[in-house]
């Protein structure tokens, strides 16, 4: 029986899979690390809440815990976040999926609701600004969820094909008022919101170039 050398194994295979048909991960002939289908993963991109002045419309620091202070958010706050990058890992193209960390304050024992907007503007590099709102549906705080739980509230989904690594997105995150007061009642104290963020869908664990997959 002829014997098999590993570079006519490499000619007959060049690429590594590990994992199912469709859903596997892949070693590049460069040796770069690709996820196919499933085997994909998710990490967040971080907006920070972060509050410079004080005055109407923004929230306010108010003490959460000792020595700690977090913003409050009435209807109709907003904050202007720090744009950020689509990353090196980003499965180009892919939907953003954003969402924000509230904490409760008080205990009703209803269900409540909050609705979060969010204005978009964003480019890829050497192209153009374009903008757009997304906006949640009415989002329950169950009733008698305790004074001070920590709740993750899923804003929306932002479609992003055609856009690349580099991307730079800015958002504006506002609270407004729920579609039906008396269906969808507010919450009776104005809760703690201090971090945007969107999950993003990753493919590799960087790019291959510096500004280019």
């Amino acid at each position: 029986m002829a014997s098999v050398s590993i570079s006519n194994i490499a000619a007959i295979n060049p690429k590594s899979q590990i994992g199912g048909y469709s859903d596997y991960s892949e070693f590049e002939n460069d040796g770069t690390y690709v996820a196919k289908g499933d085997a994909t993963v998710w990490i967040d991109i971080d907006y920070p809440i972060i509050i410079r002045t004080t005055g109407a419309d923004i929230p306010a620091l108010v003490a959460i815990a000792p020595d700690i202070t977090v913003p409050q958010w009435g209807i109709d706050d907003f904050n202007v976040c720090e744009g950020q990058e689509m990353v090196h890992a980003w499965k180009e193209g892919t939907a953003a999926h954003w969402h924000c960390h509230i904490i409760t304050n008080g205990t009703d024992v209803t269900n409540r609701y909050l609705r979060w907007e969010i204005k978009l503007t964003y480019a890829n590099v050497n192209s153009q600004l374009v903008s757009n709102t997304i906006t949640s549906l009415d989002l329950v705080i169950p009733a008698n969820t305790p004074d001070k739980t920590h709740l993750i509230q899923s804003i929306n989904t932002m479609e992003m094909s055609g856009m690349r690594i580099g991307t730079h997105v800015y958002a504006r995150l506002k609270r407004i008022a729920t579609s039906n007061i008396e269906t969808y009642p507010a919450p009776s104290n104005d809760p703690w919101c201090s971090m945007l963020q969107m999950h993003i869908e990753c493919d590799t664990f960087g790019s291959r170039n510096i500004t280019s997959k």
